[in-house]
Order: C-alpha cells, then sequence, then structure tokens
C-alpha cells in the first residue's frame, strides 16, 4: 500500500493508492463510511493493425484513429478549473456494483453510443482514495472520495458528451495523459493500470 502527500494551495491533502482490494481507510481517524464509493471506468482503445502513425486532422484528440500504433484511453473533461480532465466516473449508488456503475456513468457521461467490453467484470483492479480540502462543502457528513477503477476495452462508437456535466474528451496515448491530468496522485493511482 503506497501513501501520497502533497501539499496544495490554501489545503493539504492525502491520498493512498491501492492496485489490491480490500482497501482500509485514509488514517485512524476516517473510517471507510466516511468516504463516497466513486466507480471509474478505463476505456482503452487498443492499437490498430494497419499502421499509419498519425491520422486525422489537425491531430483532433477527439479523433478515434488518431494514432493507430499506440492504446489510446478516453478522458473526459469537467466544467471547472482545476483537476478537469479524468476518466468517467461518478457514485456508485445504492444496491448498485461497482461495475455497474462504471457502466452507467459511461453512459450517462460519453452517450448511449459507446460501446465496451468489460477487462474487470466482477471486482475493480485498483482504487485511489483521497480527502476533500477544509472548504469543500457538497457532502458534510463524508471527508472524501474512494475512487475504484474498471477496466474496459473499446469495441465501437465514439463518445458524445452532454456539454453540460462534461464539456469535453479526449482519446490520449499514455503519455499524453500524463501531460494533461494535473494530480500527481491521480497519475499514480492508474498507471500500472494501463497494461491491459
Amino acid at each position: 500500500m503506497l501513501w501520497t502527500r502533497f501539499l496544495r494551495p490554501k489545503y493539504q491533502q492525502s491520498a493512498r493508492l491501492s492496485n489490491s482490494l480490500p482497501s482500509r481507510a485514509l488514517t485512524s481517524g476516517t473510517n471507510e463510511s466516511r468516504l463516497r464509493h466513486v466507480a471509474s471506468i478505463i476505456v482503452k482503445k487498443n492499437p490498430s493493425p494497419s499502421a499509419g502513425q498519425i491520422k486525422g486532422e489537425n491531430n483532433d484528440t477527439r479523433c478515434l484513429d488518431r494514432i493507430s500504433d499506440q492504446a489510446t484511453y478516453l478522458v473526459v473533461r469537467k466544467p471547472r478549473k482545476d483537476n478537469a480532465w479524468q476518466f468517467p466516473q461518478g457514485g456508485v449508488d445504492k444496491d448498485e456494483t461497482v461495475v455497474q456503475a462504471a457502466l452507467r456513468e459511461l453512459r450517462e457521461e460519453c452517450g448511449q453510443d459507446i460501446k465496451v467490453r468489460l477487462k474487470d467484470d466482477n471486482h475493480p483492479c485498483g482504487s485511489y482514495e483521497y480527502l476533500y480540502p477544509p472548504h469543500f462543502q457538497r457532502w458534510a457528513d463524508l471527508d472524501g472520495n474512494k475512487v475504484e477503477y474498471i477496466r474496459a476495452e473499446w469495441m465501437a462508437g465514439q463518445c458524445q458528451p452532454d456539454k453540460i456535466e462534461i464539456v469535453d474528451f479526449a482519446w490520449l496515448t499514455a503519455e499524453e495523459l500524463k501531460k494533461i491530468i494535473e494530480s500527481p496522485t491521480y497519475k499514480k493511482s492508474f498507471e500500472n493500470l494501463l497494461l491491459f
């Protein structure tokens, strides 16, 4: 289990990463029941057998065939200034599994057109826990999030964001993800999960 602490402007944030389940609470004073359960889905588009390094006009990151010799991953952009780019994700509803929540969030955030095949059918492949900053007041009874990852392979279709909850999307290589994702801890939480 890897613990990471880093300073952010105006507050200190704690996070813990895990590539195996079950996860424990962040600290002895924070129990898992005070964490909001979130499902995140890592959608991978495998390289195409037909070569050609870059296709598509102007290297448009929304283009599915932009890069054919490397895997690309779907990320979406939330309408906020900081930490806007992430994998599709959202809260796990009562009586819903993490896998069911991840697939529901993919449909809600990316539309009905995109089709995937699950790599992790029964349980998450990793998790990421973090505490909310002190000024965050969305859920008064919660201290942070426990994000659990599900991996899936892209089969067909394209992301069609609603332009409200999700304002943009991109298909990026692992190297491009490192450049667009702002949080070092968030990057570390998924870097080993991209190899599938």
